[in-house]
């Protein structure tokens, strides 16, 4: 809501009191999500995703944790993407760490992201594929092996225990290879 520096010089930033619990702290109490309510956080996530992306944001750190449940004024719903400590901004990007070195959390993060490459929007996809998977199935997908220029790597999960009516939407997600998954978070939600 505000920033600027105190009197005596030091910065403060007012961001929204969020009230509620963050996706993973929703997942402790209840493994594998409702359907119906996963489903709202999926579009609301691609939502957020989408206006993310346009500002020339990657957020590089979607995971539960980083998803924040609340509701508004009608009681209903609302998801918040929150902690943008290593997104990448395409228009002010600042060199805080050396080229080539991974930022997220392992386990989330796109196999092009763990091996240090050039990360996009389709980066956040792969990671938010990782967080449906986990909320259906009831724990996180396994790590990724990092892709090599010699070609995809084997398949590392077993697809069999995510429910049909979501294992194609996860399945493209979590494709070793950025052109494989949705190109964009509006696709996705389409």
């Amino acid at each position: 809501f505000d920033h600027g520096h105190l009197p005596h010089g030091i910065a403060y930033i007012a961001m929204e009191l969020l009230v509620g619990e963050s996706l993973a702290q929703r997942l402790e109490r209840e493994p594998q999500l409702d359907r119906a309510v996963l489903r709202e956080v999926a579009l609301q996530a691609c939502d957020a995703l989408d206006a993310v992306h346009a500002a020339g944001v990657v957020h590089r750190d979607i995971k539960p944790s980083n998803l924040f449940l609340t509701t508004d004024a009608e009681g209903n719903l609302q998801l918040k993407l929150v902690d943008f400590g290593v997104a990448q901004v395409a228009w002010a990007e600042t060199r805080l760490t050396r080229s080539g070195t991974p930022l997220g959390t392992p386990g989330y993060m796109a196999p092009e992201q763990e091996a240090g490459r050039v990360v996009d929007g389709r980066s956040d996809l792969f990671s938010l594929g990782g967080v449906l998977y986990e909320a259906l199935v009831g724990r996180p997908p396994p790590i990724p092996p990092v892709t090599t220029d010699a070609g995809p790597p084997v398949p590392w999960i077993d697809y069999t225990s995510v429910p049909e009516g979501w294992r194609e939407i996860v399945q493209r997600l979590l494709a070793p290879w950025p052109n494989q998954r949705f190109q964009d978070a509006r696709a996705l939600r389409d």
